[in-house]
């Protein structure tokens, strides 16, 4: 049978004659410390501060689009009433591959940009015989916290064209951006 949830507190999936837990995926908070910079000629330095920072899942990272899977059945079908005209396949590769993302994402100090206003890192995938696994995530400002969403995650089988030309900026720089209201922009291409 199809699940239908509204997100982001996704509720377990059955398909196949298996349980598919998600909770690893809900929401947590957590305090984020970012170090003091001293000042210099050229900076003019900051204290150090605690941010709340809200980590949050799409299901975007357990699911595959539609028309991805051919022929999918119906009771695979995992949704977001919060995204009516997106129809959504439980993919249990992606879910397994998300059982770590939790760890991923508390070990990431540096990401990188991509051509859109988002994020992304890489790693190598549990299985051997799977392509390099990638985060897709966005910072955004809230008003009492930093909010960091995974957008999505799955293995590119285009990975070395993926991270071609990717510029790196670090987690702690792009929080402290958000908390002060500020973009950080992409680095103009070389």
């Amino acid at each position: 049978m199809a699940t239908i949830c509204t997100g982001p507190f996704w509720v377990d999936h059955f398909q196949d004659g298996n349980d598919y837990a998600v909770d690893h995926l809900r929401p947590v908070i957590i305090d984020y410390d970012i170090p003091a910079v001293e000042r210099t000629k050229k900076k003019p330095g900051r204290a150090a501060i605690t941010v709340k920072l809200r980590i949050t899942y799409s299901h975007h990272c357990f699911t595959q689009a539609l028309d991805k899977v051919p022929g999918a059945n119906a009771a695979h079908y995992y949704n977001c009433t919060k995204r009516p005209n997106e129809t959504r396949v439980f993919c249990p590769i992606r879910w397994n591959e998300s059982l770590a993302l939790p760890a991923i994402v508390m070990g990431i100090k540096n990401c990188y940009f991509t051509r859109h206003e988002n994020y992304f890192i890489w790693r190598n995938p549990t299985n051997s015989q799977w392509t390099e696994y990638f985060v897709y995530f966005n910072v955004r400002r809230r008003k009492h916290f930093v909010e960091m969403e995974i957008e999505s995650a799955y293995s590119r089988n285009d990975a070395a064209q993926a991270r071609a030309g990717a510029q790196k900026v670090s987690l702690t720089n792009l929080i402290v951006n958000t908390v002060n209201g500020k973009e950080t922009h992409r680095p103009p291409d070389v």
